[in-house]
């Protein structure tokens, strides 16, 4: 079987720069690669139509990347509904997941509900500028897999932290 690794999210966002800034201030990414995209390409892979461009930014954060997109002629991204859409949100370990709130809130980005408890450990789901839903936990996957092993899943009404 071939080696994997978990390499990178692709976003489109709006601004390419204000999205840049909150990955960058929240995660403590750095830009590695900057591309304009030619109408060819942009239609090609990702259908836009005909004279569409586009910006590309990928984001490292070491072992995994954040990839941004701008597409011209492109337009508002429409509210997460995680009960409608494919990719409902992508989580990201934190060893302080309400510092790690704050810097969201700094950063033009929300929280979608309080801190919760789930054994021990906290999440929380936050929206970036544009609203992709980042899921913020301080429990590894090992950690997660055996908190999860007689199916319990984090509890949702539990008092917020």
């Amino acid at each position: 079987m071939p080696a994997n690794a978990y390499h990178h999210v692709a976003l489109r966002v709006e601004d390419l720069d204000r999205s840049t800034s909150f990955y960058e201030q929240v995660f403590g990414g750095s830009v590695v690669v900057e591309l304009e995209l030619d109408p060819e390409f942009v239609h090609s892979i990702f259908g836009g139509p005909e004279g569409s461009r586009g910006l590309n930014r990928v984001i490292s954060f070491g072992d995994w990347a954040i990839e941004l997109f701008q597409l011209e002629p492109g337009g508002p991204i429409p509210p997460t509904k995680q009960t409608e859409v494919g990719l409902m949100h992508f989580c990201v370990w934190t060893d302080d997941v309400a510092g790690t709130v704050e810097l969201v809130k700094r950063a033009g980005g929300k929280a979608r509900f309080p801190i919760r408890p789930w054994q021990g450990k906290h999440f929380v789901y936050v929206e970036d500028v544009d609203g992709h839903v980042i899921e913020l936990l301080d429990a590894t996957v090992a950690e997660c897999s055996v908190m999860t092993k007689d199916g319990s899943v984090p509890d949702h009404t539990a008092e917020a932290v």
